[in-house]
């Protein structure tokens, strides 16, 4: 399989509205949506890894905040909060 954790970062980074595999699978040739979902089912996308990608990126400033976060929203349909 011609995939990685580099496409799928470029992916998610490229995407303004629809994240999911299925799409991503479409615009990819030769790679099916379950092959993408075992492959992340099965890598270790840590926080190491995400700051190894990123810390580069940041311009770090006095003025400047960088904020992290992982709210979940409560979903009007959905079985489990």
């Amino acid at each position: 399989m011609d995939f990685n954790y580099i496409k799928y970062c470029q992916y998610l980074i490229s995407s303004q509205k629809n994240y999911t595999l299925t799409n991503l699978a479409n615009h990819l040739e030769q790679v099916s949506h379950d092959q993408i979902n075992r492959y992340l089912k099965n890598i270790d996308l840590g926080t190491e890894m995400l700051w190894q990608n990123v810390r580069e990126e940041i311009v770090t400033t006095e003025d400047g905040y960088l904020i992290f976060d992982d709210t979940v929203l409560k979903k009007k349909y959905s079985h489990a909060y």
